[in-house]
């Protein structure tokens, strides 16, 4: 199984692992990649930038993400499971097919993204201090694919 340690945050000198179940992910930058299939478990994420990162059928078991921006992201049919997100910001950012099961969203806010309708639902059931400003919502392969390409259209 990949983990976030074994695919690439190895080398940062922020990131920790504690007994090998446990990463603490502060302080970071992450920019133009990929990660797919991959598995992050019991991890936090704090005060991390993440620009143009693609996640495609990823899991996140039981991982914290608090204080961190996202700017033209994807997540594509990725599962958050026993998870959180805790003031955070996503900009331009794309959530296809996802998946969220006791994984509540708290104070973040949403600008010009395009958000499946398990995520739109999550972020206005969660918390009424989370913020949609000029998102977009699709609910079949069409408007997927719309969505997708105002992106590209966007990064061009």
């Amino acid at each position: 199984m990949k983990t976030t340690t074994y695919a690439q945050l190895t080398q940062t000198p922020n990131t920790q692992q504690l007994n090998s179940a446990y990463e603490i992910i502060s302080n970071e930058t992450l920019e133009e990649c990929s990660f797919n299939g991959l598995t992050i478990a019991g991890s936090l994420f704090s005060l991390s930038v993440f620009k143009g990162i693609a996640f495609k059928d990823c899991v996140f078991y039981g991982t914290k993400f608090e204080n961190c921006m996202f700017t033209d992201c994807s997540f594509e049919n990725c599962s958050f499971q026993f998870s959180q997100v805790d003031f955070c910001q996503f900009t331009g950012s794309l959530f296809a097919q996802c998946n969220w099961d006791f994984a509540p969203i708290h104070k973040s806010e949403f600008q010009y993204c395009n958000l499946d309708f398990h995520t739109t639902y999550q972020v206005g059931h969660e918390d009424k201090e989370n913020k949609l400003n000029q998102c977009f919502g699709y609910q079949d392969d069409q408007n997927l694919h719309e969505a997708k390409n105002r992106l590209v259209l966007k990064a061009a």
